[in-house]
């Protein structure tokens, strides 16, 4: 799109004729008609939720200190303020997580109903008895993600055929975690 190179005295005149149009057409506030109604809803909006819930209004995360760490990539400067935050071991890193899982968890547990709102979102999550997914054919076997509505993690089934009996081949909860890592919560097929 070109650039339109106008005098100062033809900018004042167009926005003139374009006020002039604003007030003609009933708008209100430099807004069209209709859109002074949007705009004053949105401000309600606002003000209602940050009344219901106070911890998020007054409450500020901490942000997390800027330590520049500057390389050279093929002759370019990369500066990198966050570098250190991939160091999960370092003290000042542990410490600022702490800080904004503290912080979340707070605000979290100020909204009015969450609890109630939580249990009625895990009912309804586990009203099916199980969950089916990635499902692979393989010849004559099925296999499938499937997880039933008490687990917390999908295992992996095969089946012979589409109507065979489900075989559990593989549980991620029964499997050791190495010591420092995770159990998987997946599994690809």
């Amino acid at each position: 799109m070109a650039t339109e190179h106008i005098s100062p005295q033809e900018a004042e005149e167009r926005r003139s004729d374009f006020e002039q149009a604003l007030e003609e057409s009933g708008a209100v506030g430099g807004l069209p008609a209709g859109h002074a109604q949007v705009r004053f809803g949105s401000l309600l909006l606002a003000i209602g939720l940050t009344s219901c819930f106070p911890a998020a209004a007054q409450t500020q995360p901490h942000l997390a200190p800027v330590r520049n760490v500057m390389e050279i990539h093929f002759g370019f400067a990369v500066h990198d303020p966050y570098r250190y935050m991939e160091d999960l071991a370092d003290p000042d890193v542990q410490t600022w997580l702490k800080e904004q899982a503290d912080l979340a968890r707070a605000v979290l547990d100020r909204i009015p109903g969450r609890e109630g709102l939580r249990s009625r979102v895990e009912q309804l999550r586990n009203a099916t008895p199980a969950r089916v997914g990635e499902v692979r054919i393989s010849g004559a076997w099925v296999y499938s993600l499937k997880r039933l509505a008490a687990e917390s993690v999908p295992r992996l089934y095969a089946r012979s055929g589409f109507h065979g009996k489900d075989r559990l081949l593989v549980d991620p909860e029964a499997m050791p975690a190495p010591k420092g890592s995770h159990k998987p919560s997946c599994i690809p097929i």
